[in-house]
Formats: C-alpha cells, sequence, structure tokens
C-alpha cells in the first residue's frame, strides 16, 4: 500500500508561536500535572480542580468567511473554550446565580456537531470548523482544523487543517508516553496521523484510502501510565481493486510495517472500537473481537446482527462495547424481535436484563459499569448500573433498576450524540438556561450526590457564561 510522509517542521511551529505571541489569554494557577484526566473526548474534560468545556453549541453550517476568529471581538467568543475551577464536591461555585472564576482559554468554537476536548499532557487539544472561499466566491462551509493550546490559554497553534469534513470522517485523539496522536479519516478515505511531541510537529499518512478506523479509547489519562502495545497501533479497514476488505494495523508512529489481521473478505469490515486489548469490529453484521496471541484470533459475540441504528426485527438495533477494569465482558445491547426492544449483554452467553419496552431503545454511552440510555418518545436519560460476576471465561451480568436522570435532556435531530457527554462523576448536554434564552448552554448534572427539583428531577447547572442577549438571566443559587 502506498504511503506518503510528510514532516512539518519545528521551525513552522515556532513561527506560529510568534505568530500569536500577542495572545493576551495566561491563566494561573493550572492543574497538578500527575492529576488524572477525566472525560477526553467530549464536550468538557475534567483535570485536578479544573474544568475546560465549551461554552455553547452553534451550527457549525452557520460558519461565514470572516468568523471564528482568534479574536476577542469576534462574534463566536460566546462559543469558545473555557474553564471554571471545581469545589470540593466536584461542582462550579455559584454566586448571584453566576458560576464563579469562568475564565477564556480560546477564542475559538468549541461546541459543534464535531467537537471534541482532549487534555495531554500540558495542552488542550480540540477541533473547530471555518469556511473558506475560492476564486469565484464560492463558500465552502464544514471545514473542520485541529488546535491545540497550552492548559494557562497560551500558544495557541493550529497543527492540522480538513479540506472538508463530513459525517463519513472521523478523528480520535489518543496519549502514549509523552507523545499525542491525532488521527484522522479525510473526505477522500486517507488516513492521517498528526503527531505532537513536545515543539515538534509532525504529519504522515498510514493509508490513502480508509473505509472505519479506531483507536485506543481513552477517556481517562493517568499520569505516567504505560499503555499496553496493543493500543500504541491504529486499526483501519480498507477495501481493495477486487472489492475485498482487510482489516489492518500500524503503529501510531508510523514505524515498522502494516500488519494484516483480515484480509480477503466479500463483506465490509467496520472498526467500531479497541479496548480491553482487542479490536472490534463487524463483518456480515455481527461483532468481533480480535485479540493478538501469536497470530490473531477473532471471536464472535453474537449469531444476532448488529446494526447499531438499524430497526429489522431480530436483530441489535443499538449496542455498546463493554469493559471492567480493562476486561472483556462482552457488548450490550438493544434487541428487537418485532414488536418490542430488550435490553441484553452479549458475551459467552446471552444476559437478560429485564428492562425491555415497546419504544426504541438508544444506547449512549458506557463507563466502569454505567450505562446511559433513552427511549423514543420519552424525554427522560436513564441509567442502569452492571454488576459482573465472572468464573473463568464465563460472564454474568445484572442490572439495577434503571432510574431517571435529566427529565428535559434531549438528544433528537442531527448530530445528536455530540449534544451529549459524561464523565465518571457528571454528565453534560447544552441546555437554555432559561424559557426565554436564546442559546444552547453547556450545563452539567452531578450523578452523584445530585441537586432535585421539587419533583425529584436531577438539576443541572451551567458552568459557562451568557451571550449579551442572555446575559440578564441568571440561574437559581444551588444551596
Amino acid at each position: 500500500m502506498k504511503k506518503r510522509f510528510f514532516v512539518l517542521l519545528s521551525f513552522i511551529f515556532m513561527m506560529s508561536i510568534v505568530l500569536f505571541a500577542c495572545n493576551p489569554i495566561k491563566l494561573s494557577p493550572l492543574p497538578n500535572r500527575e492529576a488524572t484526566v477525566y472525560g477526553n473526548g467530549g464536550s468538557a474534560v475534567v483535570k485536578d480542580n479544573y474544568i475546560y468545556f465549551a461554552n455553547s453549541y452553534v451550527d457549525f453550517s452557520t460558519i461565514g468567511i470572516n468568523d471564528n476568529r482568534y479574536d476577542a471581538k469576534s462574534p463566536q467568543v460566546i462559543y469558545g473554550i473555557y474553564r471554571a475551577p471545581l469545589n470540593k464536591f466536584g461542582r462550579v461555585n455559584v454566586t448571584d446565580g453566576r458560576p464563579e472564576k469562568v475564565e477564556l482559554v480560546s477564542y475559538n468554537i468549541g461546541g459543534y456537531a464535531y467537537s471534541g476536548l482532549y487534555i495531554c499532557g500540558d495542552y488542550l487539544y480540540y477541533s473547530t470548523p471555518y469556511s473558506t472561499v475560492d476564486e469565484s466566491g464560492t463558500v465552502t462551509s464544514g471545514r473542520v482544523r485541529f488546535e491545540r493550546v497550552r492548559l494557562d490559554g497560551t500558544e495557541r497553534t493550529i497543527v492540522y487543517s480538513c479540506a472538508n469534513y463530513s459525517s463519513d470522517c472521523a478523528y480520535d485523539i489518543v496519549y502514549v508516553g509523552d507523545t499525542t496522536y491525532i488521527c484522522i479519516k479525510n473526505g477522500d478515505g486517507s488516513l492521517v496521523v498528526v503527531k505532537c511531541r513536545g515543539n515538534n510537529i509532525y504529519r504522515y499518512t498510514i493509508s490513502d484510502s480508509i473505509t472505519s478506523f479506531a483507536v485506543f479509547e481513552q477517556r481517562e489519562i493517568k499520569y505516567g501510565e504505560t499503555l499496553s502495545d496493543f493500543y500504541t497501533y491504529v486499526y483501519y479497514s480498507t477495501k481493495d481493486s477486487n472489492d475485498k476488505y482487510n482489516l489492518y494495523r500500524k503503529k501510531l508512529d508510523n514505524s515498522g510495517d502494516e500488519e494484516l489481521i483480515l484480509g480477503l473478505q466479500s463483506s465490509e469490515i467496520s472498526v467500531v472500537s479497541v479496548k480491553n486489548e482487542k479490536v472490534y469490529y463487524t463483518l456480515d453484521s455481527r461483532l468481533y473481537g480480535a485479540y493478538a496471541y501469536g497470530n490473531f484470533i477473532s471471536k464472535r459475540y453474537s449469531s444476532v446482527p448488529a446494526k447499531n441504528g438499524g430497526s429489522d426485527a431480530s436483530s441489535i438495533t443499538s449496542y455498546l462495547v463493554l469493559d471492567d477494569n480493562n476486561v472483556d465482558v462482552g457488548i450490550i445491547g438493544v434487541y428487537y424481535d418485532g414488536s418490542s426492544y430488550s435490553m441484553k449483554v452479549f458475551s459467552n452467553a446471552v444476559s437478560d436484563l429485564d428492562i425491555s419496552s415497546s419504544s426504541a431503545i438508544t444506547l449512549l454511552g458506557t463507563l466502569d459499569g454505567e450505562v446511559y440510555y433513552q427511549v423514543s418518545g420519552d424525554q427522560n436519560l436513564y441509567v442502569i448500573n452492571l454488576t459482573y460476576r465472572i468464573q473463568g471465561s464465563n460472564v454474568s451480568v445484572t442490572a439495577s433498576s434503571p432510574r431517571s436522570i435529566i427529565s428535559s435532556f434531549q438528544t433528537s435531530g442531527d448530530h445528536a450524540k455530540s449534544k451529549f457527554d459524561f464523565d465518571k462523576d457528571r454528565v453534560f448536554t447544552y441546555a437554555q438556561v432559561d424559557d426565554v434564552s436564546t442559546g444552547k448552554y453547556l450545563t452539567m448534572y452531578m450523578i452523584n450526590n445530585p441537586y432535585r427539583d421539587e419533583e425529584d428531577n436531577i438539576k443541572g447547572q451551567y458552568v459557562g457564561v451568557l451571550s449579551s442577549a442572555d446575559d440578564a438571566l441568571v440561574y437559581p443559587d444551588e444551596e
């Protein structure tokens, strides 16, 4: 497979620092360097006693040529990236209805359809939208670039720009040792990796044409943690000139040879996730997990087709890969029998969780045994807590009764999941602060020991700043 290698020399990076040397942002104090990072990849990420977050949500298709400027006077600053200190309860303090000590980290837009914030080492990495115009005056929106900024708001740098970004594209970021890897599937199908180590930034193409990819699912980063060798690769599928599908992996740093995991399949291979020292993929609509033991060995999790978005009878219509302290405990799926939806765990055996509905159930996310989901036509967000019992190669699972988290939570519409985020302690969504507010602001709901309203629904707290149109609004002080 032909590969191209590009190096973005470090002197270009130094020129970027000079270019933005007038940056007025300089925050203090900083999070403890050795603190664990929680919630990478979503609308908010926590390190030590600070939360870094995308303040408000914008439709990226409305971004014009001169919009989203790195400028304090930009009208899009309200959609920028901010931070706030957390108190000992993990919440943002509020005074007179306003979150305290909220500080701007980057003027650029952070909350939009393809947003994602990652803290890796001393830097915050994020994507942000922009538009371009050609010589004929035609405006192209939907472009995405990747930037980084130090946690104190200095040294903002553009590290990569995508020519055209759509739902066919994808990206993820993984931190290995002291190096950050930004993996991007472009609109032309190429798989590009941007390697950031200190002041040096490199770009190279792993493959000219892929159909899907995944890297280690790294929502948390522990200081000094050494990752398994399995997680130092990017895993991707291709379709060759004979319409055969192949599954490969390649070192994130582009060293060594491309390794074939599974080849010459007539049906499409789609890479789903990398966790539990396995790469999960679908083939013939069945989910498999491949692990390295000499040669690669694949395990099939269910004979039932897994559509993850389909609505065919006798199929799994929504699913997530589970883990328990990096132990593979199978997948949680929603099985549709043609008339009702039921939740099950598929491993060596099938465990029925006794959760069913006549309306479609959609799984939103899972972490450490917690599973979030919604039911069609119901505005509640639900969570269940899974309990695993592992005996040899057998896994049995039970679940607590579901409980309502947020009574007004909505993920319907385009790019729905980009409006939902969570970490081990909190759930985030974009919501109106008041019935008369004009914007959608990041709102945080505590999972444990939450505030509740008079109807016993969990009450959220917007954590940032409001636009000038909404600056007369205040959120009720929390007790």
